[in-house]
């Protein structure tokens, strides 16, 4: 059949012609000579607002002869974008549906991010804080209110507050690298540091999971944060009419946190912002596992973000009285008064078991069930409800299917109030006192930080998985008298006090399992239970069927020496170097071998673009674009690779685990290939003018 000859009348739709058309149209609209414009960036960048990439994309779709949405204009910025405009006119490819997990399937938790009092930016620190039993209150920061001048013991004081501490953040919260996350200066001026907090936890918490932002662009990955209080808006309000912009109505709504991290990620799956009260994080975490398991979201961001601006809100709460005058949250104890506000966040990267055993990802913990109720008609609005507290734990013990016996640590919601603590403790006795022979123990880490309000949960959620991932418990501050109210032998409670180990639970096969609990003072309750990343038996057909999936290992057993290799790769980079073991004729088994390849940081490193600076606060990264994948964001990656699988193999040698041959070729790969790209980006890798701070005043 002959082919339709082309009209010889009718536009190019090839790539390169789309491409220039569009930048020389894109010109005339800016009234900007053509040679003026960077094709790599974005519209938005470049100028165009909404109005002006409709009509670009109407003329678009006369010269491509059909219809073009707006947002297919937006697309058209990189090359690969304009070679997708030229089959604008056909068919368009179907979205993969994403596979719902099993109801019953647990969901693993495969990163984390926190940023809390006493200088915690990472949960290591915050175990090491744990450890230590530091209280991270403090006096109220000068920059951030006289605490004098609104401090009084007599609250019938209008504009005072009965106590001078709280748990604030040591890093400055007016600090922000715009850059990083493609924002103006002006349009960061204008933005709630809560949403600022939020990009950041985003950011390291993916990079704490291993996974590379940019995998997840237009993925069905969805965005569940909780927050409360909005103490940013009220400052503008203070500065009068001049501080508004065109940026004040998105950057200071409370509702579109969540949709902040969406949109700059790109991510497509459901974005929810949680105002529960006190338990909002650990609802929204709640609500993340429901959407994982109806299939809604592939992976899911779950937590809570909480700031301290002004004293307006300490001042209300203050006169509602449920803060201690001494500034100290003392959790069942019989000095409980009131609690010590802290401010914080923290986000967890959750995803389906199966499929997180699938792509290899580390689990630190299991999420095995979740429950959320409300108090309904109790005593009052912000009293709490025992029989409501009683079916809320019940409910998430019964979707994890698990024996109240097994659990044996509880974090609790622990306010330390006369009112709540007693209830609080009754409805945990009644409920997973059942078949109990050794006590269950309870804690908070609000002795540590500080009650984080919209945060508490997810704080909460984080001491409880790092409990169990490290067979542990930590003190509980402030305890000395236990609460008269409280029976604790009848209850069989017991708080614990001082550092010990994991408490051995009733039942010899019982696995650890832990709960955490989250109560909001307008009556919503949550309730999670946790387990353990769990093991697979070797050479099980389950085992074999995943592949490359591996359940982390003890970090002691991931770090140690291969300097040897590693330095005859340096002095021999273009000949592949061999290796000799220690020991002479030995020879590594096949299956230690590709067990140890498969465990090593630089395997995940590598496979995952995982950032070079992981742990490095997100004001210190270089300001790039990360919609973008740059060159030299990959070789920093492949150096990174290099760097931990050395440390891999000196790892596995100190464990007794030889490396075999095929781990060797892949890390003399890694090695020879950071070389090259150390050789080729050389000039490309940002300056150190660049890595400043943008910043940006509250």
């Amino acid at each position: 059949m002959a082919a339709t000859p082309r009209d010889p009348d009718a536009p190019a739709r090839t790539p390169d012609a789309l491409r220039t058309w569009l930048i020389e149209h894109i010109a005339a609209l800016l009234e900007q000579p053509a040679a003026a414009l960077t094709v790599t960036s974005s519209l938005r960048a470049l100028g165009l607002d909404s109005r002006a990439t409709i009509a670009l994309a109407s003329a678009l779709g006369e010269r491509l002869g059909a219809p073009v949405p707006g947002r297919g204009a937006v697309r058209a910025q990189h090359d690969r974008r304009a070679r997708a405009l030229a089959r604008a006119a056909g068919p368009r490819a179907r979205d993969s549906p994403t596979t719902p997990a099993r109801r019953d399937e647990p969901i693993a938790v495969i990163g984390a991010a926190c940023r809390l009092p006493g200088g915690v930016r990472t949960p290591e620190e915050f175990w090491a804080l744990l450890v230590a039993g530091v209280d991270a209150t403090t006096e109220v920061p000068e920059e951030r209110w006289d605490a004098d001048a609104h401090y009084s013991a007599d609250l019938r004081e209008p504009g005072r507050m009965n106590t001078r501490r709280g748990g604030f953040l040591r890093a400055p919260i007016d600090r922000f690298d715009a850059g990083f996350f493609g924002l103006s200066p002006r349009e960061a001026a204008q933005l709630d540091p809560q949403q600022r907090l939020a990009l950041e936890l985003a950011w390291e918490a993916l990079e704490h999971a291993g996974v590379r932002p940019a995998s997840l662009r237009e993925t069905a990955a969805g965005v569940f944060c909780g927050a409360v209080f909005n103490d940013y808006e009220g400052l503008r309000l203070k500065l009068g009419p001049t501080a508004v912009t065109g940026h004040s109505s998105a950057g200071q709504n409370q509702a579109l946190i969540a949709n902040r991290v969406s949109y700059t990620l790109g991510l497509q799956g459901p974005s929810v912002t949680v105002n529960t009260a006190c338990s909002s994080s650990l609802v929204a975490i709640h609500l993340a596992c429901q959407s994982l398991r109806a299939g809604e979201s592939s992976v899911a961001l779950a937590g809570g973000v909480h700031l301290m601006l002004t004293p307006d809100t300490s001042v209300a709460v203050a006169k509602f009285g449920a803060l201690a005058p001494d500034g100290r949250c003392k959790s069942f104890d019989a000095r409980a008064d009131g609690y010590a506000r802290g401010e914080g966040g923290g986000l967890v990267l959750l995803k389906p078991l199966r499929a997180a055993l699938r792509d290899g990802d580390r689990v630190l913990c299991t999420i095995l069930g979740s429950a959320v109720n409300n108090d309904g008609a109790s005593n009052g609005l912000t009293a709490p409800s025992p029989a409501a507290q009683r079916a809320v734990l019940r409910a998430a013990l019964r979707q994890a299917d698990v024996a109240p016996a097994s659990v044996a640590y509880v974090e609790a919601h622990g306010t330390g109030t006369a009112l709540g603590d007693p209830i609080e403790a009754r409805a945990l006795g009644e409920v997973y006192g059942e078949g109990r022979d050794a006590p269950l123990w309870i804690g908070t880490c609000k002795t540590n930080i500080g009650h984080l309000e919209a945060a508490a949960g997810v704080a909460g959620f984080l001491k409880a998985a790092l409990c169990l991932q490290r067979r542990a418990l930590v003190p509980s501050l402030h305890f000395e008298t236990p609460n008269p109210h409280i029976d604790f032998a009848a209850l069989r409670l017991a708080v614990s006090q001082r550092a010990r180990g994991w408490p051995t639970p009733t039942g010899a096969r019982a696995r650890p399992r832990a709960g955490v609990s989250s109560f909001g003072y307008g009556g919503t309750n949550a309730h999670v239970i946790l387990g353990p990343a769990s093991r697979r038996r070797r050479g099980s057909r389950a085992s074999r069927s995943q592949g490359r999936a591996r359940w982390p290992r003890p970090r002691a057993r991931l770090h140690g020496r291969s300097d040897r290799m590693m330095a005859t790769t340096r002095r021999t980079p273009k000949r592949p170097c061999r290796w000799r073991p220690e020991s002479a004729g030995a020879r590594a088994p096949r299956a230690a071998g590709r067990r140890w390849s498969r465990a090593t940081p630089g395997r995940l490193g590598g496979a995952c673009g995982r950032s070079r600076a992981a742990t490095r606060p997100i004001s210190q990264h270089a300001p790039l674009d990360i919609l973008k994948e740059t060159r030299s964001r990959r070789c920093s990656c492949s150096r990174a690779s290099a760097r931990s699988g050395a440390d891999g193999a000196r790892a596995a040698r100190r464990a007794g685990v030889s490396p075999g041959p095929r781990a060797l070729r892949s890390s003399r790969a890694r090695a020879l290939r950071a070389r090259r790209c150390s050789t080729r980006s050389s000039t490309r890798r940002p300056t150190a003018a660049s890595r400043t701070t943008t910043p940006t005043s509250c």
